[in-house]
């Protein structure tokens, strides 16, 4: 949004300084400024000029050299403008002239003759040809030699600050100037020059006169109205506005049209509040409804393009039409014209949502529907009514109301200010500042705020303008004094709290004890998938769960629509891209999946789970990660069993669908903790390997983590004193069915509940295919912190191992 200074300084005397000094200061204190502008400046250089003579260019036949008087002596140049004649005046830039094009004069050979500066046209000086006429700008004859420009075309220099409108978004009151020099008032400690008092008001009413309105209002409680008001004028002259108004506009952006429309453009930008002026004797029957549009109703605005509306859309129509498309923009059926003659003034408030929603459903933003978004002050647009009325009567000195005011909706009397307690001691200790009691009271009184300091407490009053949507708790005030004086000179000191460690939760202590063994022990590397996947990922893993129930309505792609249901094909796709690239890697993820809840409301249900994925390109890597998962439950302090699918009701997990063609014939056990099953250990099929064009051997093992990680406690580690006994290692193989899980054997073992047997492993497994049988190589650990074993207690105890696994039937390898 374009900020005029000129315009500003009708409202608040600025300091002497640099624009850009005073633009860095706003951007601290209030908003963002993006650019600073200069508007005209190059004006103040060029000055009128007087041509005494012309003679032909000795070496062009289409260029004069003209002589002409400046007020301080002559001076000659160089012209091929068609339209210069002795007597008239014209614009004259010297060397050193910087035009509006970025062109600086230097002095200039041209044929020969040395052209000291130009005689300028209206394109060139970027203004309007009042005469229409090619070539030079030719000025009346009223014009002083050796004025500028600028005092001749009354256009003085003006600086633009251009604001970032997202930083206004949480002010509404910053989106006139009006709003905009109160800041810089309290910025520089000057005194707001507001000229809408009392007085203005009043004197405005007493034109007002008593008698009723010819048109009536209706007002559809549905719509987004939520207040109106509108008065008739007539006896008006439609013409070009004064060069005041139209130079203001100009300088913000916004192109002259009428006397009236521009009128209506002054205060938007000077108020802050959009407004509209109808052509009255285009308004058929004597009512103005605003209603919610039907479906399908039709809109043309101005610029004759056609809208479709529907049933959320707010209209003004009168009798037969539509006239006004709420909040948004105007039509053309009672668009002002130069040949109008009674018009209606009309300023409203509309509910911010509705007009958001119909201003981003028809692709439709207008100066009047970015203001609205941002939930304008109501109270403060009959302050904005006065003000139509009295340019209109300014411009207009012939112009005559109608009758009283057509009115919807609360009046300045309804206003209720809501009260804000706080004080200076609170203010300072909260900005960690010293400031004195009336600096703070002047900030706020500038602001806007009203101050009762009868109380302990002050009671702040919160102006209209500012109670829409920004200020209402404390905290709102503290942050007005801080950036008033500036963030920047609040000297920092460091927190007076001591800085103490904090324990992680439960949660998280699980997470971070999974995390440490997974990459110190195990060396794998952490990785974090993408929690949305798309329909060719799970039909490329062929995961039989597509989470249909968990769809984005409006999903940013085709490959992230949906809620993951596993961390398993987020794993697949990630293995099949670095086995690419490396023969060998461990990966494990910590995430969430999510689910369809079975609840009566139609909620996700969202799971923590662990996956674990080694790849090699060479060896199988089950056991590897069989015995990495074993030794990971032993470090959380969790008693792990491992069951064989569909050995009894504990095998089988509704983390791997038994229809997905990834499971393994062999290699796929169940890891059950405290009697439910948790997880899963299981080679990838090499099928699926083989779609994927994924070469290796890879095994992936996931785990549902919910409630386990809620009644955590870390494990507490007892250490003991090296025993100064050595333990005794004895192996033993034995053959087992090629179907028979290992985890039979190393039961049967355990079971035994020797103190003396310290512990019990699988060592190797080599399958015997032509028998339908495989040896299992099982390594026990004898020993005893309190004596050394004898040769006849170590072999007892090899019996016994041994006797234990021929009683399940897994006798030992004699060959």
């Amino acid at each position: 949004m374009l900020i005029s200074l000129s315009w500003i300084k009708d409202f608040v005397e600025l300091p002497p300084m640099d624009v850009h000094d005073l633009a860095n200061d706003f951007t601290l204190r209030t908003a963002e400024v993006e650019e600073v502008k200069t508007l005209n400046q190059h004006l103040e250089k060029i000055i009128v000029v007087e041509v005494i003579s012309t003679l032909p260019h000795p070496s062009a036949d289409k260029l004069k050299l003209v002589t002409f008087q400046t007020g301080n002596g002559l001076k000659e140049v160089v012209c091929g403008a068609p339209n210069v004649k002795v007597g008239t005046k014209v614009p004259y830039a010297s060397i050193g002239t910087q035009l509006p094009n970025g062109l600086i004069l230097t002095p200039k050979e041209i044929r020969g003759v040395i052209s000291h500066g130009m005689l300028c046209s209206a394109d060139e000086l970027q203004v309007e040809n009042t005469s229409k006429e090619d070539g030079l700008l030719i000025l009346n004859s009223s014009a002083i030699v050796g004025q500028t420009m600028a005092e001749y075309l009354k256009m003085p220099t003006d600086f633009l600050i251009d604001v970032d409108n997202k930083s206004l978004t949480h002010r509404p009151d910053l989106w006139g100037h009006l709003g905009l020099a109160r800041e810089f008032a309290t910025i520089y400690a000057k005194p707001l020059k507001n000229p809408f008092t009392t007085d203005w008001q009043q004197k405005l009413e007493k034109l007002i006169p008593q008698n009723a309105s010819s048109l009536k209002l209706k007002v559809d409680s549905k719509s987004a109205c939520k207040i109106f008001w509108g008065i008739g004028l007539s006896n008006i002259k439609v013409k070009k506005s004064p060069e005041w108004l139209s130079q203001r506009l100009s300088a913000v952006g916004a192109k002259s049209i009428n006397s009236i429309v521009d009128i209506s453009n002054y205060v938007l930008f000077e108020q802050g509040l959009p407004n509209h002026i109808y052509d009255q004797k285009k308004i058929e029957g004597d009512t103005l409804s605003i209603e919610l549009a039907k479906e399908s109703d039709t809109f043309i605005s101005l610029g004759d393009l056609s809208y479709t509306l529907s049933q959320t859309d707010t209209i003004i129509r009168d009798q037969n039409k539509n006239l006004i498309l709420a909040g948004i923009i105007g039509g053309t059926s009672a668009a002002v014209t130069m040949e109008t003659t009674d018009i209606f003034l009309e300023v409203a408030n509309w509910e911010a949502p509705m007009i958001r929603r119909t201003a981003t459903r028809l692709g439709l933003r207008t100066d009047a529907s970015t203001r609205f978004e941002k939930t304008l002050d109501s109270y403060s647009t009959y302050q904005a009514l006065l003000r139509l009325i009295d340019l209109v009567l300014q411009i207009h000195p012939e112009a005559k109301i109608q009758s009283q005011i057509v009115h919807h909706g609360p009046t300045n009397n309804d206003y209720v200010a809501p009260i804000i307690e706080t004080s200076a001691a609170r203010i300072n200790q909260r900005l960690g500042t010293s400031l004195e009691t009336l600096q703070i009271q002047n900030i706020l009184n500038s602001l806007g705020f009203t101050i009762d300091t009868s109380h302990p407490l002050w009671k702040i009053k919160v102006p209209s303008f500012r109670a829409s949507k920004d200020i209402s708790i404390e905290e709102d005030l503290i942050e007005e004094i801080g950036r008033s004086i500036g963030y920047d000179n609040i000297v920092p000191s460091a927190p007076l709290e001591v800085v103490r460690p904090v324990e992680l939760m439960g949660r998280r202590q699980f997470h971070r004890t999974i995390q440490d063994f997974l990459i110190m022990q195990s060396q794998a590397t952490e990785v974090m998938t993408y929690p949305l996947v798309g329909d060719s990922l799970l039909k490329k893993t062929s995961w039989p769960d597509v989470n249909l129930d968990l769809q984005l309505i409006n999903a940013l792609s085709e490959d992230a629509d949906r809620m993951r249901p596993s961390l398993v094909p987020g794993h697949l796709h990630a293995a099949s891209e670095n086995a690419k690239h490396y023969s060998q890697f461990r990966i494990f993820e910590w995430g969430r999946t999510y689910q369809k809840s079975n609840g009566d409301k139609n909620f996700a249900k969202e799971s923590e789970n662990l996956t674990i994925t080694f790849f090699d390109k060479n060896q199988n890597i089950f056991n590897l990660l069989l015995s990495g998962c074993e030794n990971l439950f032993s470090h959380l302090g969790f008693s792990l069993q491992i069951k064989v699918p569909g050995s009894d009701k504990f095998a089988t997990s509704d983390l791997l669908p038994t229809s997905w063609i990834g499971i393994h014939p062999h290699e796929c056990l169940y890891f059950v903790v405290r009697g439910k099953t948790i997880g899963f250990i299981n080679s990838v099929h090499p099928l699926l390997l083989k779609n994927m064009k994924l070469r290796g051997n890879l095994t992936i093992a996931s785990f549902d983590f919910t409630e386990l990680s809620i009644e955590f406690i870390p494990k507490v580690f007892k250490f003991n004193s090296i025993s100064k006994n050595d333990s005794i290692k004895f192996d033993c193989c034995v053959s087992m069915p090629l179907n028979s899980s290992v985890q039979e054997g190393l039961d049967l073992i355990l079971k035994l509940k020797n103190k003396l047997i310290l512990e019990s492993k699988v060592l190797d497994i080599f399958p015997k295919l032509e028998s339908n049988s495989k040896f299992v190589t099982f390594r026990s650990y004898f020993g005893s912190n309190q004596e050394s074993l004898t040769p006849d207690i170590i072999s007892n105890l090899e019996k016994e191992v041994i006797s234990a696994l021929e009683k399940g039937n897994f006798q030992l390898k004699r060959e």
